[in-house]
Order: C-alpha cells, then structure tokens, then sequence
C-alpha cells in the first residue's frame, strides 16, 4: 500500500511539474502572439461557442473568450485543468474548463461554432482519427482550428529567429521547442486533407508555425 501510494504521489508532483511548466512556456511573449494571431483568423464570437480540446494551463482557451466566445476548455489531464482555471481567474477572463480527453468528446452532448486544438495532433499516433474526433464536435458551418508546427520548426531556424528577435520576454524557450520537435514528424499538409473539407493554412513564426482551418465544404 504504501508503495502505491508513493508510486502515486510520484506521479501527481510529475504531473504538477508538467503543468508549471506549460504554464511557464505559454507566458513567452512570441507564444501568446502566435496564438493571438491564430485566433484573430476567427471571426468575433459574439457569444458563440468555442472548443478548446487539449487546451493545457488554457492559453488559447482564454484568447477565445477574449475574442468574444464562450470557450470551454478541455485536457484529460486534472493538474492542467487547475492550472487553466488559476489562470482564468488571474486574467478575470470568461472561460471554462473540464477534465476531458479527446476520446470522450461524443459525451459532450453539444457542438461548437469553433474547436482549437494547439500542439496537440503531434503528440497523436492517428492524425486522421484525431481530426475526424474534433471535427464531430462542430455546428454546421462550424469551423476547425488547428495549431501546429511546421518541417521548419528545427533548432538551427529557431536559433536565427532568436538572433533576430532577441531572446528575452522568454523568447529563448523557442530553441527549447524546437528541441523538442526535432526528432518527431511535423504534421503535413497531407495529414490534414480530410476531403469533403475546405482547408486553409496561414504560416505564423515566419513560417515555423502553420495555423490551419477547416470547416465543410
């Protein structure tokens, strides 16, 4: 008993580590505006409903509802939840947030205007099962944002983005990330060719990053 406990109480601290942590790497400057810029490719919500699906300590969760939209944020992950909700009533903004994986997203029992998914297709094995999960959420008419990075997110672009731009503001968390997406396969423009679908992509981080959007044709 007591080594299960310690097993558990291992993994709550790695989990909260985690949380801290994306919670550190969504506060540098070039991050947030990214994202902002990803977001403003959407319409004003005017009250319209926004998910956010794997949306971690809530960055993109909280620009939706700065946008205008009722944003519910979602992650299966309990310590990112309660990061996203310390961080939501931080910014006083209006968000929600629950404890949710993207298999369980048929539970819901209702859709949205919008679902965002931010850095979260890569970490998936079956990019199409993935898309279609998120796709089933929408309204007709909805429309799908996908954020991800791109063939180009390498150490060595990083490291000339960092020279030109500076590295403060946390900026140097850029080559971190890079890093981290060296050894990995970037999504493509064919993992997200989902027919019957109109797509359009926009290039963010002068090409590092693609914002995608998809909404039927």
């Amino acid at each position: 008993m007591a080594a299960h406990t310690n097993a558990d109480r291992a993994i709550s601290a790695m989990s909260q580590l985690s949380a801290r942590f994306f919670n550190y790497v969504q506060g540098a400057e070039f991050y947030r505006d990214l994202h902002q810029q990803a977001v403003s490719l959407l319409p004003p919500g005017s009250g319209s409903l926004w998910f956010d699906v794997g949306c971690g300590p809530g960055l993109v969760t909280r620009l939706a509802a700065e946008h205008g939209y009722q944003a519910t944020g979602f992650d299966m992950d309990p310590t990112m939840i309660v990061q996203a909700k310390k961080n939501s009533s931080d910014e006083l903004s209006i968000s929600h947030y629950e404890v949710i994986s993207i298999d369980e997203l048929q539970t819901l029992g209702g859709k949205a205007n919008v679902v965002s998914a931010a850095s979260l297709l890569f970490v998936l094995n079956d990019k199409e099962r993935a898309l279609h999960q998120l796709l089933s959420c929408l309204v007709d008419g909805g429309i799908l944002l996908v954020i991800e990075t791109t063939d180009l997110m390498k150490p060595r672009n990083a490291w000339a983005w960092l020279l030109q731009n500076g590295f403060g503001n946390r900026n140097w968390i850029l080559l971190l990330w890079a890093w981290t997406r060296a050894n990995g396969r970037s999504v493509t423009p064919t993992d997200m060719n989902i027919s019957d679908h109109r797509i359009e992509r926009t290039d963010l981080l002068e090409g590092l990053v693609s914002a995608w959007l998809l909404s039927k044709c």
